[in-house]
């Protein structure tokens, strides 16, 4: 990998930072909630508010208990200088980042379900906002951990065209960081990502200066990249959420996830008039159809206007005293909404009949609508941890030898370890995007160094050592050091950058 002398991504992320904070024209942090702890709610009745709730202050905790539930309350009055503008309420607890069994929610605004709430989806919308709302939110712990949780929530008011501008800016950041730097397309993106940079005027955010540069960035970015659209590849993209039927959670939280996704979904199609969805889980569809007719009469709306697809397939249900005792089966066949089906005249019936161990080469080939690569696994960010033994480094080959030691060794007791099968699968770069920015894109380029094979260059350290006659032992010392000094700089260079970005943050904080 070609080294990074201007550090472009440490900068663009930094500014990408501060504009998102520009972006924020108010806000403002609620308090006078009321909660009530629960169990699982029954049907989409909402509760009396009487002598049940209590109201939560801001040191206040919820929660303590595995898959437990709260609720919360408050007639929220919308000031009168925000009325009739686009607001965001976005609600959080103290646990961040990507986590299947993290807090979630489910909103009620004047009754009505309108959408979830979770890691990834941490705002409801107030579109054009009214004088004042009745606001109900059901919360849900986690199923793994008794948790004691913190419950804040805050409003916001936004400058559009600073976000705008932020997501063109960052949709593409984003993609550099899946690239080589010395990939034509990197270089590319990055030109015109660091021309744009002088355009915009962030001394006074908000002001009519700094709104007009943001136009006037905006502008250069959309001329720019339709220059450089043309790329001989299409990329056709759907909205899809996988929900597990039955894994860190009971059946009775399946249910409620199915009515956190979908009226998500259905709230974000509201919003954006051009997204579409797709969900191939029938049962899902039976639940939503019996935990909220309502919501399921709206997606049913959704596929008659072709904005949801309902994805085919062919079930096979089976009747069993056991795994190994099969009584009955049968085969049910959901014909979908009639999308065109994209490998039409491919032979692609091993995936279409999920008979995994009947695909060789020429169905791959089928489903890919190209040859099969050459099979040469590249040394970079995307390598997986699956491939490190590939690599030249002794280090990661003992890390692949453990893990994949640890994934056969379940695999053989008949209970597939699936934390070890993520880790097993997962590229180095997502080191970057699984710990909420404690590592960062440097760190991974000097993990990639190390695999293919860095480290070597110690053994130059070791020889020297013992020709001058320091031993063995500072030769080693010398090896090590080689090794883990880039990675641990790396490392300590994001830190440092973070907790500068943190305290500019906090200091335009108290500014504001």
């Amino acid at each position: 990998m070609a080294a990074q002398t201007d550090f472009y991504e440490d900068r663009l992320h930094v500014f990408l930072e501060k504009l998102q904070e520009a972006a924020v024209a108010e806000r403002i942090e609620l308090d006078g909630f009321l909660h009530c702890p629960c169990g699982y709610k029954q049907g989409n009745a909402l509760p009396e508010i009487d002598g049940r709730f209590a109201p939560f202050d801001k040191y206040a905790r919820w929660g303590g208990e595995k898959d437990g539930h709260a609720w919360f309350y408050k007639k929220l009055e919308i000031p009168a200088r925000l009325r009739g503008q686009n607001l965001e309420l976005r609600v959080e607890t103290q646990i961040d980042g990507w986590d299947a069994v993290n807090p979630q929610f489910i909103v009620y605004l004047d009754g009505v379900l309108v959408q979830g709430l979770d890691t990834n989806h941490r705002d409801i919308f107030l579109d054009n906002a009214k004088a004042e709302y009745e606001l109900y939110i059901y919360g849900y712990v986690g199923s793994l951990f008794a948790r004691h949780l913190e419950f804040n929530a805050t409003l916001y008011r936004y400058h559009d065209v600073l976000r705008k501008l932020y997501y063109r800016l960052a949709v593409p950041y984003e993609i550099t960081q899946y690239l080589e730097p010395n990939e034509k397309t990197y270089t590319d993106v990055k030109t015109i990502l660091e021309r744009a940079l002088p355009l915009i005027d962030l001394r006074e955010p908000g002001s009519d200066a700094c709104l007009a540069s943001a136009e006037k960035a905006i502008a250069y970015l959309e001329e720019a990249f339709s220059d450089k659209a043309s790329t001989g590849v299409t990329a056709l993209c759907i909205g899809h959420t996988h929900i597990d039927v039955a894994w860190l959670w009971t059946l009775a939280q399946t249910r409620e996830k199915v009515l956190r996704s979908f009226s998500t979904v259905l709230t974000l199609m509201r919003r954006y008039p051009a997204y579409k969805f797709m969900s191939s889980q029938a049962q899902l569809y039976k639940f939503l159809k019996e935990e909220s007719p309502e919501l399921y009469a709206e997606v049913r709306e959704m596929v008659r206007q072709g904005r949801w697809e309902v994805e085919g397939g062919t079930y096979e249900l089976r009747v069993s005293a056991s795994v190994s005792d099969i009584r009955l089966t049968a085969t049910v066949t959901v014909a979908g909404t009639g999308a065109p089906n994209p490998y039409e005249g491919a032979d692609v019936t091993p995936y279409e009949q999920a008979d995994v161990l009947s695909v060789d080469d020429a169905h791959f080939a089928a489903l890919l609508g190209h040859a099969i690569p050459d099979g040469q696994t590249q040394v970079d960010r995307n390598i997986c941890f699956r491939d490190l033994n590939r690599g030249r480094s002794l280090i990661f080959l003992l890390v692949w030898a453990v893990l994949r030691a640890i994934k056969n060794a379940a695999d053989r007791s008949g209970h597939p370890n699936l934390n070890v099968l993520f880790i097993w699968n997962m590229p180095l770069r997502a080191i970057a995007k699984m710990t909420g920015g404690m590592v960062d894109m440097a760190v991974v380029d000097a993990l990639v160094r190390e695999v293919k094979g860095f480290g070597w260059g110690g053994v130059i350290r070791l020889a020297l050592s013992l020709a001058l006659g320091w031993g063995g032992g500072m030769g080693i010392l010398l090896w090590v050091l080689w090794i883990a000094a880039p990675i641990v700089f790396a490392l300590v260079m994001n830190l440092i950058q973070n907790a500068s970005l943190a305290k500019k943050i906090e200091a335009a904080s108290r500014r504001r």
